[in-house]
């Protein structure tokens, strides 16, 4: 597994690297200080599996940066690694292509939960951000409370793929679980989004967590599922 690794904070690099480690055994890994260090690691190292970047990096070019990075290392999960959750700044991340968030202060669990999931191929964020509001331009606020004429208008196998959903699971997993193809599955995920008017994936993601959570489902936080 390859690593990549940009944080102007030698500190915050080996710990992350070390923690990567302790999750998976060993990876290769390489460290970047800066964007300019970042931009030159990732040319010699495109087939990364993994790319993790400093929130005060990613400022440095916003979503310019982000998609450099993708360009340069397409098959990489992107996390983020933030200090603060300023909401704002981590909804941009996700538009322009993060599948996590790693808040730094946050406590052990939470931060080797996030790694979890992201190194296990699912998208991790905060929450929070689940139910915050207004949502900042350029994301569009999210359809997440259609009424429940519209979810009536689900066949019964669309109704199980966004629990599925809901509960964060992949849609490799859905797929299994379901005994469908993945393709089969996002043909289903096209056509919830259709018929509950839900304008992107991260609306599909909100409001099948929302659905979730009405029934009762969601005591315990889970990461959200990269509907890729």
């Amino acid at each position: 597994m390859k690593v990549v690794i940009g944080d102007p904070s030698w500190l915050c690099r080996i710990g992350l690297a070390q923690a990567i480690a302790a999750l998976v055994g060993a990876s290769d890994v390489h460290e970047a200080g800066t964007s300019a260090e970042l931009h030159r690691v990732l040319a010699e190292h495109g087939d990364a599996s993994f790319v993790f970047i400093d929130d005060s990096i990613v400022a440095e070019g916003e979503e310019t940066l982000l998609g450099q990075v993708r360009q340069l290392a397409p098959d990489a999960a992107i996390g983020v690694l933030v200090g603060e959750t300023d909401r704002e700044r981590v909804l941009k991340a996700i538009y322009f292509g993060a599948a996590g968030i790693i808040q730094k202060a946050a406590d052990e669990e939470t931060v080797t939960g996030t790694l979890k999931a992201l190194l296990s191929g699912q998208a991790a964020f905060p929450r929070s951000l689940l139910t915050e509001r207004p949502v900042p331009a350029p994301v569009r606020a999210p359809t997440i409370e259609p009424g429940p004429d519209e979810h009536e208008l689900l066949t019964p196998r669309e109704r199980e793929v966004i629990a599925l959903i809901g509960t964060g699971k992949t849609v490799a997993r859905i797929a299994a679980e379901l005994e469908l193809s993945p393709h089969t599955v996002r043909v289903h995920v096209t056509r919830i989004m259709k018929k509950l008017d839900l304008r992107d994936r991260s609306s599909l993601i909100h409001y099948a967590v929302k659905r979730g959570e009405a029934r009762g489902e969601a005591d315990a936080p889970r990461p959200l599922p990269s509907l890729s």
